[in-house]
């Protein structure tokens, strides 16, 4: 059964071990008893009450004191709850006449300064219930009282160090990254509760590292999305990297920086032109933490279209081959360029397109009746990668005769007495 004590009797406590919870006592006695003696640790500090052993040692401020751990949570709200030790238990009543005697000096340094502590602990719990509703000041006087506890921790473990104490109690203290000065006299825990002056700190934050990525991509977009060709020799490379990290893109040996933004969103231009050819690319990025992450990939430059041929087809060239003359007014026209290629004809007001096969070959049929004469076109053909070539050629169209006159032996009557008459006329040039 635990007996809760809220008022002190005797200035002087026999106990077999204790603990520190906030600002509490949690004591053992020597008949097994135990109490919680309510506000117990300020009333050490301040000198009204003292534990003693079963031997009759009693212990000094340093000793217990030395035996407090702080606990910071994410949910912690008021100092003097995250105040707490271990369970102490005294077996060896010479060890602790020592300890006794080596911190009687240090005794009302450290009194002072956890007194002044609580002083701090009342305030803050004043002010962080009238700014409830700020959280980002409550945070920052939570910061302030909080570092000012490590100081107090940081000299006890110093002075515990330098009188190498060996109790099995003993505690090492981490200091939270955030600092200030400790101010304000010494109080006992009852005074008044007043706002605290210090003014408020932001606090440190580390960013975490963010595992290396990247990504990137040709920016000139030419022909089909994504089809890692471009009609540039000097093409872009856009994407997206890891915040804070190193990057480069290689082509041909040739290591170019990637400098990114705030984001991680990246553009490079290629500085040395690219002949027309089939490339391999790395991108690689690295945080100095991870292993370096690689990406390959392979795009295509493509700068000109190399050939364009056009010509009346064989089935519509009526007249002798390659003389650009035809007695179809529906003729169609053929030719060569490059595989995939779209080819554009535009003939008397038409516009007809097609697209040409693996072999690069390519037909197109005129769907309206041309008129007798000379028709000019045009033919337009575009590669995969967006480069184009055009050529203007003529053709005759001629789907009538001219007249033809004919006489005998010069004769209209076509009389004559001759055996072997001669027939003469006139027709068209080349009849």
């Amino acid at each position: 059964m635990i007996n809760e004590i809220g008022s002190i009797e005797s200035k002087n406590i026999e106990i077999k071990k204790f603990k520190v919870q906030g600002l509490d006592l949690i004591v053992t006695k020597p008949d097994g008893s135990i109490e919680v003696i309510k506000n117990g640790l300020s009333e050490i500090i301040l000198g009204n009450m003292s534990l003693s052993t079963e031997q009759g040692t009693i212990l000094s401020q340093d000793e217990i004191l030395s035996s407090i751990t702080l606990n910071v949570g994410a949910d912690a709200v008021y100092i003097k709850e995250q105040f707490t030790s271990d369970t102490v238990e005294f077996a060896d009543s010479q060890n602790m006449s020592n300890n006794n005697e080596e911190g009687v000096n240090e005794q009302k340094v450290f009194g002072d300064k956890l007194a002044e502590l609580n002083q701090q602990n009342q305030k803050l719990e004043q002010t962080l219930h009238m700014l409830s509703s700020e959280k980002a000041e409550q945070e920052a006087l939570l910061s302030s009282s909080l570092t000012k506890l490590t100081e107090v921790k940081k000299q006890l473990n110093q002075k515990s160090e330098k009188q190498n104490q060996d109790t099995s109690n003993d505690i090492s203290f981490s200091s939270p990254s955030v600092s200030t000065t400790t101010q304000g006299n010494s109080s006992s825990s009852s005074s008044s509760s007043q706002p605290a002056n210090n003014s408020p700190i932001t606090p440190l934050i580390v960013k975490p590292k963010i595992q290396a990525f990247i990504r990137g991509e040709l920016s000139e977009e030419s022909g089909k999305k994504s089809d890692n060709i471009s009609n540039t020799s000097t093409p872009t490379f856009i994407g997206i990297v890891s915040p804070d990290s190193q990057a480069h893109l290689s082509i041909n040996g040739v290591k170019y920086p990637i400098k990114a933004d705030k984001d991680g969103n990246w553009s490079l231009k290629m500085i040395h032109p690219l002949k027309d050819d089939l490339y391999e690319y790395t991108l690689m990025a690295s945080n100095g933490v991870d292993k370096p992450v690689t990406v390959s990939g392979k795009f295509t430059v493509d700068t000109r279209l190399d050939s364009l041929f056009v010509c009346l087809d064989e089935h519509s060239d009526s007249g002798i081959l390659g003389d650009k003359l035809t007695n179809n007014k529906l003729p169609t026209f053929s030719g060569k360029t490059e595989a995939g290629s779209r080819v554009t004809l535009t003939i008397a007001g038409q516009t007809l397109q097609t697209i040409t096969d693996t072999q690069g070959i390519w037909r197109i049929s005129v769907e309206k009746p041309l008129v007798d004469g000379e028709a000019i076109y045009q033919v337009t053909a575009t590669d995969v990668a967006g480069n184009s070539k055009t050529l203007t050629e003529s053709v005759q169209i001629k789907t009538t005769l001219l007249p033809t006159t004919l006489q005998l032996n010069g004769r209209a009557d076509f009389l004559t007495h001759q055996t072997t008459p001669t027939l003469s006329g006139h027709s068209e040039a080349h009849a």
